[in-house]
C-alpha cells in the first residue's frame, strides 16, 4: 500500500483546488515544509571534531624523539658558539638574551640541553612528557635563584638587569624569598625547588638522587 507522504499531498492539494485563496495558502505550506527541510539539513547536521595540530602530525615516536633531540642539539651548539663570538649578529644577541635571563648560569644552558638531548637518545625508558619542560624551568630558576641570593640586597635588580649573578630568572626567587623569609629560609626552598627539579627532569625519585649522590661521594 502507498502512502503519500506531506509534499506529495500538498502539491496533490496545489493542483486540484480551483479557489485562487486556497491555492495561495497550499502554496504558502509547500514554501514552508521546504525551508523546514532545508533548516533542519544545515543546521542540524553531525559536525566533525577538528583536530588538534599535534594530531595531524601524528609522528612516529622514534621519529619524534630524534627530532627534538637534534633540536636540543642545534640550540646548545648555537649558544656554546654565542659565548666564543662565533655566531654572528645572531651570537651576540643569542648571548644578551641568555645573559640577561640566565646572568652568569647561561654557560649551563647548553649543558642541560645537552644532558636532555642524550638521555633522549640513549634511554629509552625516558619518555618526552611536558613536566620535563616544568623541570628544565624549575631548575634554572632554583639553581640561578641560588646564585643570584648570594649578591648584596640592595643591588638585586641592578644585576640582574646587567647580567651578573642569577639575571631575571634568578631575581624572579632571589628578591621575594630574601624579602619576606630571609636567606637561610630563601635557600632552603630553592634546595628544595632545586631537587624536585631533578625529579622532573630525569623521571627520578629522591632515593634515587640520594643513592647516586652516595656512590658519588663514596668514589
Amino acid at each position: 500500500m502507498h502512502i503519500c507522504r506531506a509534499p506529495d499531498v500538498l502539491f496533490l492539494c496545489y493542483t486540484r483546488v480551483k479557489k485562487p485563496g486556497m491555492k495561495a495558502l497550499c502554496f504558502s505550506y509547500i514554501h514552508l515544509y521546504i525551508v523546514e527541510l532545508l533548516v533542519a539539513r544545515f543546521m542540524y547536521r553531525p559536525r566533525r571534531r577538528r583536530l588538534i595540530w599535534y594530531e595531524k602530525i601524528n609522528y612516529n615516536p622514534e621519529i619524534s624523539r630524534g627530532l627534538l633531540a637534534i633540536i636540543l642539539f642545534v640550540v646548545a651548539g648555537l649558544s656554546i658558539l654565542s659565548f666564543f663570538e662565533r655566531a654572528g649578529v645572531a651570537g651576540v644577541f643569542i648571548d644578551w638574551l641568555l645573559a640577561f635571563i640566565f646572568g652568569q648560569v647561561r654557560y649551563f644552558f647548553p649543558l642541560i640541553l645537552i644532558t636532555l638531548a642524550a638521555y633522549i637518545i640513549k634511554d629509552a625508558e625516558y619518555h618526552y612528557r611536558p613536566t620535563h619542560i616544568f623541570g628544565a624551568a624549575l631548575f634554572f630558576l632554583s639553581f640561578n635563584g641560588l646564585v643570584h641570593l648570594q649578591k648584596p640586597s640592595t643591588d638585586l635588580a641592578t644585576l640582574a638587569l646587567q647580567g651578573y649573578g642569577g639575571g631575571v630568572a634568578g631575581l624572579a626567587l632571589a628578591w621575594p624569598l630574601l624579602t619576606y623569609v630571609g636567606y637561610w629560609g630563601g635557600f632552603l626552598i630553592l634546595v628544595g625547588l632545586l631537587l624536585a627539579s631533578f625529579i622532573f627532569l630525569f623521571n627520578t625519585s629522591l632515593a634515587s638522587i640520594v643513592e647516586l649522590h652516595q656512590k658519588f661521594l663514596a668514589g
